[in-house]
């Protein structure tokens, strides 16, 4: 975290502020993860990031959320784990 902001940005790309950015969120999946431990992680595809969006913002309800996900699971998810 206590990089030379100056070194970064040196060569006029974002790049190693994507790196530090992926690897920050990569941290902190793993230390939340360390203090509320998941029963389950699921992994969405673009598709149902998108449904996921439109859930939260209302425009389709639970019901209709419900129905896209059982007609086509994995148009909308990638991957699961759960621990039992």
């Amino acid at each position: 975290m206590h990089i030379q902001k100056e070194a970064m940005d040196s060569d006029g790309s974002a790049t190693r502020w994507l790196e530090l950015e992926a690897l920050v969120k990569d941290a902190q999946t793993f230390m939340h993860d360390l203090v509320h431990p998941q029963k389950s992680r699921i992994e969405l595809t673009d598709d149902g990031i998108a449904l996921f969006d439109a859930f939260k913002s209302g425009s389709k309800t639970h019901d209709e959320i419900r129905a896209a996900i059982v007609s086509n699971s994995k148009k909308y998810v990638s991957g699961a784990q759960f621990q039992l």
